[in-house]
């Protein structure tokens, strides 16, 4: 693979710290189009990215998709907020071997709301 398409951590860094400055200029100086926009693209790549494949895909395998299409998700989802393709996917896993135990990172029960959907912070 060329070293400049190679997703290293720095790179995700950059790409999640960009996401996160823009979303909140956005929000800030926006007009509404631009806010309404915002949340149009955001739907998107939850519905192209998070939820296919974050979720069904590299923490199930539950169907097969190109490998373009996996590249191009897991990168689109970066935007997504939920953290990187690696440790969402592992969260993930966690939670469905450890569900509502104290090692469930998507507990309810052991766990403060927003750090159930925030689980970076």
């Amino acid at each position: 693979m060329n070293k400049l398409w190679e997703l290293t951590a720095n790179k995700f860094f950059i790409l999640t710290l960009l996401s996160h400055i823009s979303f909140l200029l956005i929000l800030i100086i926006g007009s509404t189009f631009q806010i309404a926009s915002m949340f149009l693209v955001a739907f998107a790549i939850l519905l192209l990215a998070s939820v296919p494949v974050y979720h069904r895909f590299l923490s199930h395998r539950s169907w097969k998709c190109p490998r373009w299409y996996e590249i191009f998700a897991s990168v689109l989802g970066i935007f997504s907020f939920t953290g990187s393709t690696i440790s969402r996917t592992s969260i993930h896993r966690m939670h469905h071997a450890y569900v509502d135990t104290n090692k469930d990172p998507h507990s309810p029960i052991f766990l403060p709301i927003w750090k159930i959907y925030f689980p970076i912070f």
